[in-house]
């Protein structure tokens, strides 16, 4: 039955105090700190890339929107037009109307047009705005048609967009005032110009709302790198904290050894290098304890040895032979023993370079697989950002597409109509004809009909040449059309390739992440391993040196022991002071073998 450990209370008091000092200087908490640190830092600088890439792919689609609302805005400026040519409608109500399908429906008295309900409302506060050269107010839900501020400034570098050479030209930036907050933001628009009102159409827009949904991102991203912080340290307390207990316990028994106290250790043992370490010091506490156990045991044979010589003199020579025997085989051992734990110093300074080495590559190899972790969530989640953005630009470009092939159909009809007058005249012209030869036959009587019929040809002749125009006309709107029915056929299949890609992209993104987090989970546990090892190695190498040194001291007592024998063996006529210096020689080796309770 192994024998408890107990301990004096001034020794209580001094352990205590160096538990306290360690616990403030511990490991564990240490790595806490790390732990923290890195992952927030990697957390917050991953997060912060990919809210600004995000951002930047966010403006560059709305960018693309503004684009395409502005020039389907042209669009419907080019088929009023087209009716004013034709005298259908005169240039005013073509602007008006213009005015309502841009900016939707007029509100009562000069409240300005409701351009929520319009179609061509970009998300809540994108609208159409059109100025002329002078930077009058042509179209604008709020302001006043006809209109020039005070200040030009921004209208005047809207007005020049519209004319630019080159498409990134079109956009122009400048501040604005949020009519409901009243802050001042960045405004971003589209322009281009229609020619023949001389209009600088565009459609303009807060530039926050291109990425308004990313504050969510940004909430999501910080709830994520708390919850994956919290969720590390507990983990890591739950993984380590009964290694650390063992060394605590390693340690505190290192203290006792080093105060003297050689009771024997029961530390837990594993097959692991804590574990292992934990075998190794109770082998050697067990070791050093069967060491004392004998120097105690020769010690009391050299007083009794001694207190014979000053007894019995006449036994002194064989007495003497035996104590030079014993100190011998004691100082041999002593010799052996120290050579022993030098070598096992030895290999432990080598055991710890090389745990050194690996915990280097351990925590390189880490922090790669951090970073690779990091960027692969990310990835993941840009990914599904641009996928949710595709799908909506595919929606709007469907509808777009419907738009313009009802128009096509409109146009087709419009085209059979004119075909129909066109046939109506030619039978006109014709019954005319016949009308003037008629009139000739009746002389006379037949002048007033031929003035009548010759009126109706002229018509006829006037109503042919204008549906020629207007069949012209429609013969380049269908040209048009067909061009821009094909060019959204073409912009559609391409978004719906790139919808297909980027959901493959995420799936591949997915199988990363999984597998970087099983590597993670490995690599974080070894590392933790390892560090643990190190800082136990190096207790342990500071006991072990301690017992080299004690033995190298028993050693040499030893040989001053032997000396003192062979002297007393030389001089057998001093053998009463001989024995007098043995003992006393004894007494001082007792003393020291004292100071270590078994």
């Amino acid at each position: 039955m192994k024998e408890p450990i107990y301990l004096l209370e001034e020794e209580i008091i001094i352990v205590k105090q160096r538990g306290s000092k360690l616990k403030k200087e511990s490991l564990f908490i240490k790595l806490m700190i790390v732990i923290v640190f890195i992952t927030v830092l990697t957390g917050s600088i991953v997060g912060i890339s990919a809210y600004q890439m995000a951002k930047k792919e966010l403006v560059n689609s709305g960018k693309q929107d503004l684009k395409h609302l502005a020039d389907t805005s042209t669009a419907v400026l080019n088929v009023l037009n087209a009716k004013v040519e034709k005298k259908e409608i005169t240039l005013e109500d073509a602007k008006s109307e213009a005015r309502e399908i841009l900016s939707g429906p007029k509100l009562s008295g000069d409240q300005g047009y409701d351009f929520q309900k319009s179609k061509f409302l970009y998300k809540d506060k994108g609208y159409i705005v059109a100025y002329q050269s002078d930077y009058s107010t042509q179209i604008h839900p709020k302001n006043p048609i006809g209109q020039v501020p005070s200040s030009t400034e921004n209208r005047k570098k809207m007005v020049g967009a519209a004319k630019a050479s080159t498409a990134e030209d079109h956009f122009v930036s400048y501040p604005d005032q949020d009519d409901e907050t009243g802050e001042a933001k960045d405004k971003m628009a589209y322009m281009t110009y229609f020619e023949p009102w001389d209009w600088s159409v565009g459609i303009a827009v807060f530039e926050d709302e291109f990425y308004k949904g990313l504050e969510y991102v940004k909430i999501f991203i910080t709830v994520t790198v708390s919850v994956i912080t919290l969720l590390s340290l507990v983990l890591f307390y739950f993984l380590i904290r009964k290694k650390v207990k063992l060394l605590s316990d390693v340690t505190a028994a290192a203290l006792k050894i080093s105060e003297g106290h050689l009771e024997e250790t029961n530390l837990p043992e594993s097959k692991d290098e804590v574990g292992l370490l934990g075998a190794a010091f109770n082998k050697m506490s067990s070791q050093l304890r069967g060491l004392m156990q004998g120097l105690q045991s020769t010690s009391i044979r050299l007083l009794d040895s001694a207190s014979d010589l000053s007894a019995i003199s006449e036994e002194t020579s064989a007495s003497s032979e035996e104590i030079g025997r014993a100190i011998s085989e004691i100082s041999a051992g002593t010799v052996t023993q120290a050579s022993d734990l030098e070598g096992t110093n030895e290999r432990l300074v080598s055991f710890t370079k090389s745990v050194d080495k690996m915990n280097t590559q351990s925590d390189f190899i880490e922090q790669m697989a951090d970073d690779t972790e990091t960027a692969a969530r990310e990835g993941q989640s840009i990914v599904q950002k641009l996928k949710s953005s595709n799908e909506e630009s595919l929606k709007a470009s469907g509808q777009i597409r419907t738009g313009i092939t009802n128009l096509n159909d409109k146009v087709q009809d419009i085209s059979q109509i004119t075909e129909t007058i066109e046939n109506i005249s030619n039978e006109t012209n014709l019954l005319a004809l016949n009308a003037s030869i008629e009139a000739a036959r009746a002389g006379a009587h037949g002048s007033g009909f031929a003035v009548v019929a010759s009126e109706v040809r002229k018509l006829a002749e006037q109503s042919k040449t204008a549906v020629s125009q207007i069949q012209n006309m429609i013969n380049g709107i269908k040209q048009e059309t067909e061009n821009t029915v094909s060019l959204m056929s073409e912009t559609m299949e391409h978004t719906s390739e790139l919808d297909d890609a980027v959901k493959l992209t995420e799936q591949e993104f997915k199988k990363i992440a999984v597998s970087i987090e099983k590597t993670m989970t490995e690599i974080r546990a070894l590392n933790k391993e390892l560090q643990n090892i190190k800082g136990q190695n190096d207790q342990i190498t500071e006991s072990v040196q301690s017992a080299a040194g004690v033995s190298q001291e028993t050693a040499a007592a030893v040989e001053e022991i032997t000396a003192s024998v062979d002297e007393q063996v030389l001089a057998i006529t001093n053998v009463a002071q001989a024995a007098e210096a043995l003992t006393e020689l004894s007494n001082h080796l007792n003393q020291e073998i004292e100071k270590y309770k078994l």
